[in-house]
């Protein structure tokens, strides 16, 4: 993986204070099989990493002489739920209770765990990096913060398709639950609700 290079939208931001060319940035990407990824990075990351909501990275590889995108990961911190009776083991169960707290009349766990809210390849540069590469650098970066504040636990959540839940099955994330839309979900996403995943961080 030492041929890329990862950049937080905010040390770009940093380094190009016209923010226009960071934009110029951005728009090389695309990913037309997920709206949501795409118009996420192309018009709200740099907003959210203002207002500190969410903190965007961008991975980098180099080709013929220059520096081009080939994806990004998006974290936030936020807050889940994990029914008492959901079909998660029984002993994955008992690791994620240390790291939440119990409301015993809804028999259910809330937990505060980063969330990898986007992540994406670029369609121009899709054979450039492997989504289990770009996967692999969103768990790193979790880990990394965790190492600082503690925690093992990370989420993420999904259209009901089966080509993303094998993807991410495959890194080993488990389906914990569904999130019904939000209004402004609606209009890049398919279905009626989110597919709830997480992994336990070794």
């Amino acid at each position: 993986m030492n041929r890329y290079t990862i950049v937080a939208l905010d040390d770009l931001l940093q380094e190009f204070p016209d923010e226009e060319m960071v934009k110029r940035i951005l728009r090389t990407f695309s990913c037309i099989n997920n709206k949501d990824v795409d118009k996420f990075l192309k018009e709200k990351a740099i907003l959210f990493s203002k207002q500190g909501l969410s903190k965007t990275h961008l991975v980098f590889a180099p080709h013929k002489g220059r520096m081009i995108l080939v994806g990004y990961f998006t974290l936030a911190s936020k807050c889940f739920v994990v029914k008492k009776n959901s079909k998660i083991s029984k002993s994955l169960l008992k690791r994620i209770a240390k790291f939440g707290r119990y409301y015993d009349e809804a028999n259910q766990y809330i937990v505060s765990a980063p969330l990898i809210g986007q992540i994406g390849k670029n369609d121009k540069y899709k054979n450039f990096i492997s989504g289990d590469i770009l996967m692999a650098y969103a768990c790193d970066a979790v880990r990394k913060a965790q190492a600082l504040v503690g925690g093992k636990i990370v989420y993420l959540e999904c259209e009901d398709k089966i080509r993303l839940l094998d993807f991410y099955r495959s890194n080993g994330f488990i389906d914990f639950g569904k999130r019904e839309l939000e209004a402004d979900e609606k209009d890049d996403m398919e279905g009626k609700y989110l597919v709830q995943l997480l992994k336990y961080l070794h």
